[in-house]
């Protein structure tokens, strides 16, 4: 297992023993899988390092899962991956300045938030759509 710092471990381990106690083979599953997320999470960091938007999302992540990194790299990665999709979308159904204003107004909404603004954007056109072309 490669090493990672004490302080992770103790957390880790803190958080499989409080929630399985007598479970020894989960406190193990909980600690290769915490590891391994911490791992990946690393090697994200070290491959895009400061790039603004990682450390918005990075930072989000570590506030609302301090102790779970599993849940810090899934919401990385559903992060960026929202990220690709907003930056991409097009809707052939929707006038280019429609689209735009849907756009804004989710940005506005979710600044920091990348899933939630392309559910808002989705969900929007989808409507849009409805109500234009009965």
């Amino acid at each position: 297992m490669t090493k990672i710092p004490n302080e992770i471990n103790l957390i880790i381990r803190a958080r499989a023993t409080s929630k399985w106690p007598d479970d020894f083979a989960m406190q193990k599953y909980v600690l290769d899988n915490q590891t391994e997320a911490y791992l990946n999470i690393e090697k994200l960091e070290s491959q895009v390092g400061s790039n603004k938007l990682f450390q918005i999302v990075f930072n989000k992540s570590v506030k609302k899962w301090p102790d779970d990194f599993e849940m810090q790299l899934y919401t990385i990665n559903q992060q960026f991956e929202a990220i690709t999709q907003v930056s991409e979308y097009e809707n052939p159904n929707v006038p280019p300045d429609i689209l735009e204003k849907i756009k804004s107004k989710a940005f506005d909404k979710w600044p920091d938030d990348y899933a939630m603004q392309m559910h808002t954007i989705e969900s929007q056109v989808t409507a849009w759509v409805e109500l234009n072309n009965p």
